[in-house]
């Protein structure tokens, strides 16, 4: 609709701009002061929490959170607050304890003796870092126990391994896994429809992208490309990324497949009421706990 503005409009814009120009500066203040004490506090806050905790508790449970805390606040939290671990050199030593926990003194000590005869180091010159773990640890697998993770590949070929899994799946929750043809990101992506194996009813979707390729993500992981609504009626579906060799799985690999599969189930089965609830959007101490039931 045209026509001249109202007599009164210029004098409604000027008045809400003088009271925005006035006020709106001591809203902002006010708002920027609250903000200001609710991070301080939450910081101090997360400064004092190893302080609160039982010794035994604090060694157990949260090194790493502390740690990180400690890090990134201003040096005069630091001065305050390193009580915690009493020096930096504490701080180090817990670190260090979590980096190696589950290795004991005499692991320690096997994994030495075969660093110091793979790389002719003195025996006492031979300490074990935290990244030569796993690789002297398969290096005195083979020697003691005579087993090869590549050797296995041979008896977990992959895509027989893989329907392996979908066949337990399908069994352990009465459900049934349909390939179907839908748009994919690359040609060795898999898609299957997700059925309720009772009633046929659609439950959702899961992508396999298991090959690796330039510039592909070099881990194993899932996440949700969509995540269910039953309020909205959207149906999940779930994205299972890992790079595995195309002839075969290490007992390794296995795990991580059945693992990481955990997680896509999870997203899958999820029957939530509103998007922000489903799959992995849990209590961070259950978001393993599927994953590592089905592993």
């Amino acid at each position: 609709m045209s026509g001249a503005a109202p007599a009164d409009a210029g004098l409604g814009r000027e008045t809400s701009s003088r009271l925005l120009g006035r006020d709106g500066r001591k809203i902002l203040i006010g708002i920027g002061l609250i903000l200001l004490v609710v991070f301080g506090q939450k910081l101090y806050g997360m400064a004092t929490a190893s302080s609160r905790l039982d010794p035994a508790l604090r060694d157990a449970a949260e090194p790493r959170n502390v740690i990180v805390v400690l890090d990134f606040m201003p040096d005069r939290f630091h001065n305050e607050r390193i009580a915690a671990y009493g020096t930096f050199a504490g701080r180090d030593g817990a670190l260090n304890r979590y980096r190696l926990r589950g290795v004991t003194p005499e692991n320690l000590r096997q994994l030495a003796a075969v660093k110091a005869e793979l790389t002719g180091t003195p025996a006492e010159q031979a300490k074990i870092e935290r990244w030569d773990v796993v690789y002297y640890r398969e290096r005195l697998r083979e020697q003691r126990y005579a087993v090869d993770q590549e050797e296995l590949r041979q008896y977990l070929p992959t895509l027989p391994t893989l329907h392996w899994m979908l066949d337990i799946t399908q069994r352990l929750y009465g459900i049934s896994f349909s390939p179907a043809t839908v748009p994919v990101w690359h040609e060795d992506v898999m898609y299957y429809d997700v059925d309720d194996a009772a009633t046929g009813e659609r439950i959702g979707g899961i992508y396999l992208d298991l090959y690796p390729r330039a510039d592909k993500y070099k881990h194993a992981a899932a996440w949700p490309a969509r995540g269910v609504s039953r309020k909205a009626g959207r149906k999940p579906i779930s994205v299972l990324v890992t790079n595995f060799d195309r002839v075969g799985l290490t007992h390794s690999e296995l795990e991580t497949l059945l693992h990481e599969f955990g997680h896509v189930m999870h997203g899958v089965l999820s029957q939530t009421e509103y998007n922000q609830h489903s799959g992995t959007s849990v209590e961070r101490d259950f978001v393993e706990a599927p994953s590592q039931m089905y592993e």
